[in-house]
């Protein structure tokens, strides 16, 4: 397995922020959509039995305030397609 990947939603503030770090922190495809769906799509896709995925999420509850519910549903899209992907682990 590689090394965790963690990404760390300290301090941000819009949707756009979330999507970015997602983009860059998973190196997602050009076609990512920046959406919930387009998530779990690009999640139910990852690793392989070879090369499994473990994904440490940070800095949730430090995100902005107002990004709270958003923040909520991020995690349930990950731990959703780690229920539905073997190759997919979320660290808490």
């Amino acid at each position: 397995m590689k090394d965790v990947i963690t990404i760390d939603f300290t301090g941000v503030a819009s949707y756009w922020e979330v999507h970015s770090i997602l983009i860059n922190s998973l190196e997602l495809p050009s076609y990512y959509g920046r959406n919930l769906d387009a998530l779990y799509d690009c999640l139910s896709e990852v690793g392989c039995e070879d090369e499994p995925v473990k994904v440490k999420l940070t800095g949730m509850d430090a995100a902005d305030e107002k990004m709270g519910k958003y923040m909520i549903a991020i995690k349930r899209v990950f731990d959703d397609a780690s229920h539905n992907n073997p190759w997919l682990k979320i660290e808490n």
